[in-house]
């Protein structure tokens, strides 16, 4: 009987623990995105801003991602466009989609994995490169990327039978030139922003 009696007391603490910690990080989705340094923010609450400083931790994951894994290696990012300003979008669940060329492979570095495309052939004019790779992918066949008016920023379209996407892209040597729009909270995801708007 006092073995029952401990586990029932055992079971109630542990809900009431849960409870209380649940409690203390409940979430408060910010929905207002504001300006500002990380410094002047309470992280410890869901944050969503936009990162005046090319020093912070936000900038240096990408830098420091660029240093290991792109020596010698053409990269490129995914950025946004939030009304009428680009932005690289540090997200809840990762960075976003990071594409490479090397050594006759298209390489698409995804929030969670890492994905390989052999290159079959490249043609390139004044405007754009276009790219065919192997057929074994089951969503696109070619890949194109367009420059635009902001030097700074292409388009990269994904398209086959049926399947058509595109992204703003920048080269990781421009990182530099945009700030950083943040979806920070350091308990748990949350839902990612949707206000972006996309290539046509």
């Amino acid at each position: 009987m006092k073995s029952i009696l401990y586990i029932l007391i055992f079971v109630f603490n542990s809900i009431f623990c849960f409870s209380q910690k649940s409690a203390r990080h409940s979430i408060q989705i910010d929905t207002i995105i504001e300006r500002n340094s990380p410094n002047n923010l309470n992280l410890e609450k869901h944050q969503l801003f936009i990162d005046t400083t090319y020093n912070s931790k936000y900038h240096r994951i990408l830098n420091n991602w660029n240093r290991k894994n792109s020596k010698n290696i053409q990269s490129w990012t995914v950025i946004r466009k939030l009304e009428n300003e680009f932005l690289i979008y540090d997200r809840s669940d990762g960075m976003d989609p990071i594409f490479q060329f090397n050594n006759g492979e298209f390489i698409i570095n995804g929030v969670h994995e890492k994905t390989k495309y052999k290159i079959e052939t490249t043609k390139r004019n004044s405007n754009s490169t276009i790219i065919t790779i192997e057929e074994n992918n089951r969503n696109f066949k070619t890949l194109e990327i367009t420059n635009t008016n902001n030097s700074y920023v292409s388009v990269i379209r994904f398209y086959g039978k049926e399947y058509d996407r595109k992204y703003w892209v920048t080269k990781f040597e421009n990182i530099k030139q945009f700030y950083c729009l943040v979806n920070s909270y350091k308990y748990s995801k949350v839902s990612e922003c949707n206000e972006f708007k996309v290539p046509k």
